[in-house]
């Protein structure tokens, strides 16, 4: 019986403290007018995305990098397999330049 006289008291206590943020009639009527308005912004709307859809752009946003990085492990295996080529003893240059940095291999062919 105490439980009960002490939830009636806070129950008591929160509606005289809620009781000067009711709504008043124009406020709910107000709210309930912008609810049900159609509303012409794009950000309001309710997006629906097809499985399918989804799943492809998923599905792509997985395969561009992994397609990336296998073309970057090929290019470094084929550079790899060129300067072994070329002899194992031979020390590759780096040339360093305002456009970036180059093995010298790279830009032997290349007009100075």
């Amino acid at each position: 019986m105490n439980q009960a006289g002490e939830d009636k008291k806070l129950q008591e206590q929160l509606r005289e403290e809620m009781d000067p943020v009711k709504f008043s009639e124009e406020m709910q009527a107000d709210v309930l007018r912008r609810a049900h308005a159609k509303s012409l912004s794009w950000w309001n709307r309710e997006i629906r995305i097809p499985a399918p859809v989804a799943a492809a752009v998923l599905l792509l946003l997985i395969a561009i990098p992994l397609y990336g990085w296998q073309q970057a492990h090929s290019m470094q295996a084929n550079m790899a397999a060129d300067t072994l080529g070329k002899g194992a003893e031979q020390e590759e240059r780096i040339i360093v330049s305002t456009a970036g940095v180059f093995y010298a291999s790279q830009l032997e062919g290349e007009d100075r």
